[in-house]
C-alpha cells in the first residue's frame, strides 16, 4: 500500500490503538460480517483489514492463509487514499495496478471493492475489502450492504471500546471499595452470586473463602466443612505440584492459568480451568491468592475422545503402509506391463489420489505424471465431479464389482471407453480415445443426459420456463421443497407467482424484467414461498434467460435454494447484536452514577426508549406491603403517577415474598389475564391495558419493582424483553448498593476527618499548655538544688536528679508531640525545592553527632521537587539520626539513594547498624512505639511517626527493610510535580 496520508497519521494511529483490536483472537462476530459480505457478493476473499504503522493486519478473513501483510502491499490505499468507497472492476485494466504484488502473485486479485473503516471522529482505521480472481461489477444494493457492513465493523469497534472503558470503571470503583472499611459485604454478595468458583488461598495452599459455585465444584456441603484447610489433597496427584507452583508464583506477584483434575469430596472427578492472581492490600502488599475457576469437564471429555480417535486412525494408517510394502514389489513387476499395452491406464488408491499413471494416460490426460502423483482425481479434475466417471468410480469400489462404460470429458472435448477394476488398495482404470466413433452417435442425446444428471445430483428445486408458452417445468424436488406430491402442481408460471409472499412479489418481478432487459447478467432474487401447510420458506432464486437472434427472450432455466434457516440466523444475529448493544448502553448509563435519584431516572428514561413503554416507574416497596413511586418516565396524555404512595388493596404484606424470590410479572391484557377484580380495577385506574413486573433486589433485600406499562393497548411481552428487564433491574439493584456503600464511607470518611482535626488540635493545645508547668518545675528543682546543695545528702541529690531528667525528658516529649501535630496544622505551602540543599541544613544540624560517631554520609545526585522544606529537612534529619542512633561497633556508613519509579521519586537511606527484625517493621512508624529501652537508646519514639505523617501529607508512602546485624533501609516516596529534573 502507498504511503500516502491526507490527515493527521498520529491520531489515526491512535483511534486504532484504542480500539485494543490488533492481535487480538478471531471473534464470530467480524467472521460473521466476512461471511455475510461474501455471500452478497459471491466473492470468493473477504478482509476485515486494520492498517496498522507498518502492516495490515486482518481481524477477519475468507479465502486467505495468512494474518497481515506489509502496508506498503495491496490495494487498500486506494480506500485509504480516498477515504472513501473504492472500487476496481479489473485491475489489469490499469497500467499501475497491473503492477501490484497481489495482482501479479497470490492471490491474483483481478476484482478490488475497498470499504473505509470510519470512527465516529473521522480516522480512517482500516478497510472491508472484498476480492475476486476474475474482473466484475457490483450492483447498487451490493454497494449499499457492504456499507452497512463496514458501518458494523466500527459498531462492534465502538461497542468493544465502550466495553472496555466500562470495566476500566469498574476496577477503578473495585479498588476504591477495597480501601473503604466496609467494602467486605459488596465483595462477598458478588462472589457468592458468581456462577463459577471464586475462592481466595493461603500461600500455604488453606483455603480462607469460596463461593457457593466453587462449594458445588468440591462437593461440600457448606463452607465451614473445608475452611481453613488445605484444598492441595483434592487436586489429582499428577497435577497437585502444579498447582502448588502455581501458588507460589502467585505469591512472587505473578499471574497464571492451570488446567488440572480434581477429585470432589465425594470423590467425582472434574476437569477445572483456574486462573489466579495476587490479591493486594491497599498498600500493595500479597495477602492471598486470587483464583477463578471453571468447570472444562465436557471440553476435556471431547478432547480426550479426538484423541482417541486419532490414535486409532494412526494405527489404521500404520496397517495400510505395512500392506502397501508387501504389495510395492508386485507393483514394480506390474508397472514394465503397464507401460507396454496400449490402453491408457492410471491406479487410485481408497482416497482417489492418483498412485500409478502410464505413459499412455499422461497423453491423454495431458498432464506430466509428476503432476498427478498423490493428487485427487477429483481436485485435479474436478469437471468429472458428478459426471459418469465419478459414479461408476463410486459403483465400482463401493459394490467391489468391475464397470464398462463410455462416457465424455468436456475439457479436453473426448469420448473415452473406460474398464474400471476395484483393487484391495483402491481402483484400477484402463482407457481408450473413442471420441470419433462416438461423435455421430452421442450429438443429440448429449444434452438430455446433462440434464438428467443435473436433476438427480442437484438437492436445489429446478425450473424450466418457457417464455412464449408461460409453460414451466418444476422439478420432483422442487414440489418437494414446499410440501408437495409431483402431481399436485400443475406446469404452469401462476403456480409459482401465486405462491410468492405478496409483499415479495413486485420486487420480484421487477428483478425479472431488469435481467430480460439485460440490465443484469443473471436473475438473483431472495424472497418468501408458500408452503402447502401454509408456512412460508426463504428461497434463494437463481436463473439465467436465453434470448434469439434479434433479442426476444425465449427461455430461463434456474433453481431454488432453500435458505430459511440462514435467513432465521441472520434475524438471530440481528436480534442479540441489537440487545447486547443496548444493554451494554443502558447499563452504562445507569453505572456511571453513584447518586440513587440520578440512577433511577436513568433507568426509567432508558427503559421507556428500549421497550417503547407508555410507562416505565419505579416503585419503592415498604415494609406494610406499600410504596411510593420514586421515578417515573411517562408519554404525554397518559396519567403521571409520580411521588405518589399507593397501596394495592388485593395485596398484603405476603405478596412481597415472590418478589424477594425473583418472581416475574408479566400480564397481557388485564382485562382477560386470570387476576382478581379490585386487582384489576387499581390498574385500570392508571390506564394500564398491560404490564410487567421485574424485582429489583438490593444485595437480598426486596428493594422495590421496575414497572412497565401499556397503556394504548394490551401487549404481548416476548421472552426477550422479560429477561432483558430482569437483567436491567439486576444492574440497578447492584448499582443502589454501590451509592448506598458510597454514601456510607463519604459519611465515615468526613467523621473521620473531623475527628483527626479534633485530636490533631487538641494534642497541640495540650503539649502547649504542659511546657509552662514543667519549666516551672524544673527551674525549681535546679533553685533547690543550687541553695540548699550543702544541707542535702546524697540520696537528696539523686531524687533532685532524678526530678529533673524526668522533667526533661516529659519536655522532650511534649516538643516531639508537639511536632507531630504541626505536620498537618502548620506545615508550609509545597514550592520548588532542591533535595541537595535539605540535605545539607540536615547534616549540618547533625554536625556534632556525625562527627562524635566517625559516620560517613554519602548521596546520589538527587532532584528538585515539590514540597515543604521544613519538614522535609526535618525528613532526612529524622532518619539519618536514627541511623548514626542504632549502629553497630563499624564505622557507620550511610548513603541516601534515590530512584523514579513511574510519576514517583523512590529515597532511600541506608546504613550498616544493628538491624531489625522484619516482623517490626510496621510497629516502628506508631507513635510512642519502641523497640529498646531507654538507658540503652534514648528517644520519645514519635520521630518515625512524624516522618511517615510528613511523607503522607506529601502525597507518598515510607517503609523499612531490615535485618539484624545487616543494616536498615528507610525507603519513602514523593510524587513528581516538578517534571523530572535531576
Amino acid at each position: 500500500m502507498k504511503d500516502e496520508t491526507t490527515y493527521d497519521e498520529v491520531a489515526r494511529l491512535e483511534a486504532l490503538r484504542q480500539y485494543q483490536i490488533l492481535d487480538t483472537e478471531p471473534e464470530e462476530a467480524y467472521d460473521n460480517i466476512a461471511k455475510l459480505a461474501a455471500f452478497i457478493c459471491d466473492a470468493p476473499i473477504v478482509l476485515v483489514n486494520f492498517i496498522d504503522k507498518d502492516r495490515q493486519w486482518f481481524k477477519a478473513k475468507i479465502g486467505i492463509d495468512f494474518t497481515e501483510v506489509p502496508r506498503t502491499v495491496g490495494l487498500s490505499y486506494l480506500c485509504y487514499k480516498a477515504r472513501d468507497v473504492a472500487i476496481v472492476s479489473d485491475t489489469h485494466a490499469d497500467e499501475e495496478l497491473a503492477k501490484n504484488p497481489v495482482v501479479t502473485d497470490y492471490p491474483y486479485v483481478r476484482f478490488y471493492a475497498g470499504f473505509p473503516l470510519m470512527t465516529p471522529k473521522g480516522d480512517l482505521v482500516g478497510t472491508l475489502c472484498v476480492l475476486d480472481r476474475v474482473p466484475r461489477e457490483l450492483n447498487q444494493s451490493q454497494i449499499e450492504a457492504l456499507k452497512a457492513l463496514s458501518r458494523q465493523v466500527i459498531s462492534q469497534l465502538e461497542l468493544r471500546r465502550n466495553l472496555t472503558e466500562v470495566c476500566h470503571f469498574a476496577d477503578e470503583l473495585q479498588l476504591t471499595q477495597e480501601k473503604l472499611a466496609h467494602s467486605e459485604n459488596l465483595l462477598r454478595t458478588i462472589v457468592q452470586s458468581e456462577p463459577e468458583c471464586v475462592k481466595l488461598l493461603a500461600n500455604d495452599g488453606t483455603l480462607l473463602e469460596m463461593n457457593p459455585a466453587g462449594l458445588a465444584m468440591i462437593e461440600a456441603d457448606s463452607l465451614k466443612q473445608v475452611v481453613g484447610k488445605c484444598i492441595y489433597p483434592l487436586i489429582a496427584r499428577e497435577y497437585r505440584q502444579e498447582f502448588i507452583d502455581l501458588t507460589n508464583e502467585v505469591f512472587l506477584g505473578k499471574s497464571g492459568i492451570l488446567e488440572f483434575e480434581l477429585i470432589g469430596l465425594k470423590q467425582k472427578r472434574r476437569w477445572l480451568e483456574t486462573n489466579a492472581v495476587p490479591l493486594r492490600s491497599p498498600d500493595g502488599d500479597i495477602i492471598s491468592l486470587l483464583a477463578v475457576t471453571r468447570d472444562i469437564t465436557a471440553r476435556k471429555q471431547a478432547e480426550q475422545e479426538r484423541q482417541r480417535l486419532l490414535e486409532r486412525e494412526k494405527i489404521a494408517r500404520e496397517r495400510s503402509e505395512v500392506a502397501q510394502r508387501e504389495a510395492e514389489a508386485a507393483r514394480n513387476q506390474s508397472i514394465k506391463i503397464l507401460e507396454s499395452i496400449t490402453d491408457a491406464f492410471f491406479a487410485l488408491d481408497k482416497d482417489w489420489r492418483f498412485i500409478y499413471v502410464n505413459r499412455q494416460a499422461e497423453r491423454f490426460l495431458q498432464s506430466k505424471r509428476e503432476e498427478l502423483l498423490a493428487q485427487s482425481v477429483w481436485e485435479k479434475f474436478s469437471e468429472a465431479v458428478g459426471a459418469t466417471f465419478y459414479q461408476q468410480y463410486h459403483k465400482a469400489v463401493a459394490q467391489q464389482v468391475s464397470v464398462s462404460f463410455e462416457a465424455f470429458y468436456p475439457p479436453r472435448n473426448t469420448w473415452f471407453e473406460v474398464h474400471a477394476y476395484p483393487t484391495s488398495v483402491g481402483l484400477s482404470v484402463y482407457f481408450q480415445d473413442i471420441t470419433q466413433r462416438k461423435y455421430a452417435e452421442i450429438a443429440l442425446r448429449e444434452s438430455e443426459e446433462r440434464w438428467q444428471l443435473a436433476l438427480r445430483g442437484n438437492n436445489d428445486g429446478i425450473w424450466d420456463w418457457n417464455i412464449k408458452t408461460n409453460e414451466v417445468f418444476f422439478s420432483p424436488r422442487w414440489k418437494e421443497m414446499l410440501g408437495y406430491e409431483d402431481s399436485e402442481v400443475s406446469n404452469y408460471l401462476d403456480e409459482w407467482r401465486k405462491r410468492i409472499h405478496p409483499d415479495d412479489l413486485e420486487r420480484v418481478m421487477e428483478v425479472i424484467k431488469d435481467h430480460f432487459a439485460k440490465k443484469t447478467p443473471y436473475y438473483i432474487s431472495e424472497h418468501r414461498i408458500q408452503c402447502k401447510d401454509g408456512s412460508y420458506k426463504w428461497i434463494l432464486d437463481r436463473g439465467q434467460a436465453l434470448w434469439d437472434d434479434v433479442g426476444n427472450v425465449l427461455r430461463m432455466v434456474g433453481s431454488h435454494t432453500d435458505i430459511t434457516e440462514r435467513k432465521l440466523a441472520e434475524e438471530e444475529l440481528k436480534h442479540q447484536n441489537r440487545r447486547s448493544q443496548l444493554f451494554a448502553e443502558i447499563t452504562l448509563k445507569i453505572r456511571q452514577s453513584l447518586q440513587i435519584e440520578e440512577i433511577l431516572q436513568t433507568a426509567v428514561t432508558e427503559v421507556q426508549k428500549l421497550l417503547k413503554a407508555d410507562r416505565v416507574l419505579v416503585f419503592r416497596l415498604w415494609t406494610d406491603g406499600s410504596g411510593t413511586v420514586m421515578q417515573e418516565a411517562v408519554l404525554p396524555g397518559f396519567p403521571i403517577v409520580l411521588g405518589k404512595n399507593l397501596h394495592d388493596p388485593c395485596f398484603g404484606k405476603d405478596y412481597q415474598e415472590p418478589y424477594r424470590h425473583g418472581r416475574v410479572s408479566a400480564i397481557a391484557d388485564i382485562e382477560t389475564a386470570n387476576i382478581q377484580d379490585c386487582h384489576r380495577q387499581f390498574l385500570a385506574q392508571f390506564g394500564v391495558k398491560s404490564n410487567l413486573v421485574v424485582p429489583i433486589l438490593q444485595r437480598e433485600n426486596l428493594w422495590g419493582l421496575l414497572i412497565a406499562h401499556q397503556c394504548d393497548r394490551p401487549r404481548n411481552w416476548s421472552s426477550l424483553e422479560i429477561e432483558l428487564l430482569q437483567q436491567l433491574a439486576d444492574q440497578i439493584g447492584i448499582a443502589l448498593s454501590q451509592a448506598h456503600l458510597l454514601e456510607q464511607e463519604t459519611h465515615q470518611w468526613e467523621e473521620l476527618v473531623r475527628s483527626n482535626a479534633e485530636l490533631e488540635q487538641f494534642a497541640y493545645v495540650a503539649s502547649h499548655d504542659l511546657q509552662e508547668p514543667l519549666r516551672m518545675v524544673t527551674s525549681y528543682l535546679q533553685l533547690l538544688e543550687r541553695r540548699y546543695k550543702d544541707k542535702l545528702d546524697t540520696q537528696a541529690h539523686e531524687f533532685i536528679a532524678y526530678a529533673v531528667d524526668g522533667a526533661h525528658r516529659m519536655q522532650k516529649l511534649i516538643q516531639d508531640l508537639l511536632s507531630y501535630s504541626r505536620v498537618s496544622t502548620r506545615g508550609q505551602p509545597f514550592q520548588l525545592v532542591q533535595c541537595q540543599s535539605l540535605i545539607k541544613s540536615a547534616l549540618t544540624n547533625l554536625k556534632i553527632a556525625i562527627e562524635e560517631s566517625g559516620a560517613v554520609i554519602t548521596q546520589d545526585s538527587l532532584p528538585e521537587i515539590m514540597a515543604d522544606p521544613t519538614q522535609l529537612t526535618q525528613l532526612f534529619q529524622n532518619l539519618i539520626a536514627n541511623a548514626i542512633k542504632f549502629r553497630s561497633e563499624q564505622t557507620p556508613l550511610i548513603h541516601i539513594g534515590v530512584e523514579r519509579i513511574e510519576e514517583r521519586w523512590r529515597f532511600a537511606v541506608r546504613d550498616n547498624g544493628i538491624g531489625m527484625e522484619p516482623q517490626y517493621a510496621e510497629r516502628i512508624f506508631i507513635i510512642f512505639q519502641r523497640l529498646h529501652t531507654r538507658d540503652k537508646y534514648p528517644g520519645t519514639g514519635i520521630g518515625l511517626a512524624i516522618c511517615k505523617k510528613i511523607v503522607e501529607r506529601h502525597g507518598g508512602n515510607i517503609w523499612v527493610e531490615s535485618q539484624p546485624e545487616q543494616g536498615t533501609t528507610f525507603f519513602f516516596t514523593i510524587p513528581d510535580r516538578a517534571g523530572n529534573r535531576l
